[in-house]
Parts: structure tokens; sequence; C-alpha cells
């Protein structure tokens, strides 16, 4: 819904590729496993089998759209012409990295709490981007 009243069409939607110096933006991702003390690690690892099938993921493709999913599956070629904007999206995701920091992966959540919130206050204070990424610097080092 847009504030003028009804709904967006899919082709009235546009989008571009994120203007970095390095192209490249970051990305969320997730990760399935099994864990080891599981008393149905037999079951869970046909289900892991039933996921990546070529149909099940073709199908995921379609229902998450436009997330990208854990396999190379395509999405449909019909969703891809009824929304004309998820090219550069698909172009963008070519090139992120993941948002998840390395050596830090279980403290990722609170520091991207913290940065989240340093940047907020640049975007609405006369807070320098400097000052502000120093500010969270403190902050992650403190809470670690």
């Amino acid at each position: 819904m847009v504030a003028g009243g009804g709904a967006m069409k899919p082709t009235d939607v546009g989008s571009s590729v994120l203007p970095f110096p390095s192209g490249s933006s970051g990305s969320t991702s997730f990760a399935i496993g099994i864990n080891a003390h599981s008393e149905h690690k037999a079951l869970a690892k046909d289900f892991l089998r039933w996921q990546y099938k070529k149909d099940v993921q073709t199908r995921a493709a379609q229902d998450h759209f436009p997330a990208i999913i854990g396999t190379d599956a395509e999405v449909p070629q019909q969703t891809v012409d009824a929304n004309p904007w998820m090219d550069a999206f698909y172009t963008q995701f070519k090139d992120s990295k993941s948002l998840v920091i390395k050596g830090f992966e279980t403290q990722t959540p609170q520091i991207t709490h913290i940065i989240i919130t340093q940047v907020q206050k640049m975007i609405t204070t006369d807070m320098s981007a400097k000052d502000a990424m120093e500010a969270a610097q403190k902050q992650a080092e403190a809470a670690s």
C-alpha cells in the first residue's frame, strides 16, 4: 500500500545496485545443521536431503522470492518477468559479503545493535560519522 491508496504493481517498483565504491554490500544468511545430541539424526538427514532436492529448491525460490536461498535454484521466469526490479537485487547479491563479524560470530547481534544505534544518532543529530563509529568501537570493546 502507498499513501495515495491502492497497492503498487511490481512493475511500478524500481531498484538499482547500491553505489558503493567496492560495488559490494552486506547480506544476511542462515545455516542449517543437525544437532550432535539429536535423537533423530537419520530423520534430520532425510529432511535435509529432501529440502535440497531440485524441485523443492525451485519451489522455495518462488515462495521466498526475492530472497536468495541455499542453492542456485532459479526463480521461475514468469516471476522474473513480473518483477523487473529484481535484476538489480540479484546483481547486488552476487558481490555481497556476510554481515557476521569474523572472530565475533556469537557477539555479532550485540555489536550490530551498537553500530546501528550510533548510525541513527549520526543521522538524527549533528554527530559526525567519525565520532559515531569511534563511540561504537568503544562500546563494542567494552561489551566484549
